[in-house]
């Protein structure tokens, strides 16, 4: 009886380690849905105040939004975007850099404001 709880026990702990690291390398992104309703209760400082279209050739847009504390690149990305686009993280953080030279996503100031894509899609 100790072998077959040994190997659960270590089954259990390899699925977790496994869950950690596709989380950390894929992202939570991906799956994200939010309804009509969640997508309406965006803060004001969330909203767009600007549009710019780019000149690029991916399709987005800028939208200037105010940082608040607590937020961060993605979660400001996956807000004003309503998971409509599904995107790797590395080109969520290129196109952010693209919009804001210089600065460092991983170092965005609350109360500062900052462009962030706006992903349409091609319909």
């Amino acid at each position: 009886m100790g072998f077959l709880k040994k190997t659960v026990v270590t089954l259990f702990i390899v699925l977790f380690i496994v869950s950690i690291f596709k989380d950390l390398t894929v992202g939570t992104l991906n799956g994200v849905q939010q309804t009509e309703e969640q997508s309406d209760n965006l803060s004001e400082s969330h909203k767009p105040s600007q549009k710019a279209p780019q000149q690029d050739q991916t399709a987005y847009q800028a939208i200037e939004v105010e940082v608040r504390p607590g937020d961060t690149v993605l979660s400001i990305i996956e807000e004003i975007n309503r998971a409509e686009a599904v995107l790797a993280i590395d080109s969520i953080v290129t196109d952010f850099q693209k919009l804001n030279p210089g600065t460092d996503p991983q170092q965005i100031q609350p109360g500062e404001t900052y462009l962030f894509p706006l992903y349409v899609s091609e319909e």
